[in-house]
C-alpha cells in the first residue's frame, strides 16, 4: 500500500524496497541493519532513506512523504543554484 502511494505521488523519482527479515538468508544478507537496530534499541519496522533510519516502530505515509519531498528538494536545489550562477 505505501509503495503504491509513493509511486503515484513521486513516480520514478523514488523507489522502495521491502525487506522481510524472517528468513535466515535475508537476516544474513542484512546483518548490518539488524546490528544497527540492536545497538540503538530501534524497533522494527525500520524505514531507511538513503541508508539513514528515518522512522522505527511504525510507518506513517504522510510523514514519510514529507521527508521524501524535502530530500528531493534538497537534491534539486544545488543544481538549480549552479545553473543560476552559470547563466548570470
Amino acid at each position: 500500500m505505501v509503495s503504491s502511494c509513493l509511486e503515484l505521488e513521486f513516480g520514478t523519482d523514488v523507489s522502495m524496497e521491502y525487506i522481510e527479515l524472517s528468513s535466515p538468508e535475508t537476516r544474513t544478507r542484512h546483518k548490518d541493519i539488524i546490528e544497527l537496530a540492536r545497538k540503538k534499541y530501534l524497533r522494527f519496522p525500520l524505514v531507511m532513506l538513503d541508508g539513514e533510519v528515518v522512522f522505527n516502530g511504525s510507518l506513517d505515509y504522510y510523514s514519510l512523504a514529507a521527508i521524501i519531498m524535502q530530500r528531493l528538494n534538497e537534491l534539486q536545489t544545488p543544481a538549480q543554484d549552479s545553473e543560476r550562477t552559470v547563466h548570470q
